[in-house]
């Protein structure tokens, strides 16, 4: 499934990079900030040098991604996954404001798992 968020100003967000909405509601990098909600993963690079909502970035979520994981995964397949930024994730153990990504379906070597991308925090 895909879907379409206003980006916050003066930002890049590339292909494949983990999504998130701001505390304005504006798309932005997935870092482990509070107020931040998971959307999906980028679908296309996409700049926003105006302000803020002037472009539109397109998600993707409701499918598995290959993701750059900590080692602990490793041990809790069926477990959320959080964000760790915008290009990697790890368990609620690990993360500080435990913003959900999906949930760890398979753990693939010690920096690599699939998720099942689910979107608003959902898993």
């Amino acid at each position: 499934m895909y879907a379409k968020f206003p980006m916050a100003a003066s930002i890049t967000i590339f292909e494949g990079a983990l999504v998130v909405l701001n505390a304005s509601g504006n798309a932005t990098n997935a870092v482990d900030t509070a107020s931040h909600i998971f959307v999906g993963i980028c679908t296309n690079t996409v700049t926003n040098g105006v302000t803020a909502g002037a472009v539109l970035v397109e998600v993707e979520y409701g499918h598995e991604e290959l993701l750059t994981s900590s080692a602990t995964l490793a041990a809790v397949t069926g477990a959320p996954a959080v964000v760790t930024d915008n290009d990697s994730v790890t368990t609620v153990a690990l993360g500080t404001n435990d913003i959900k990504v999906g949930v760890v379906t398979e753990f693939v070597s010690a920096t690599r798992a699939w998720v099942g991308i689910r979107v608003a925090q959902t898993v």
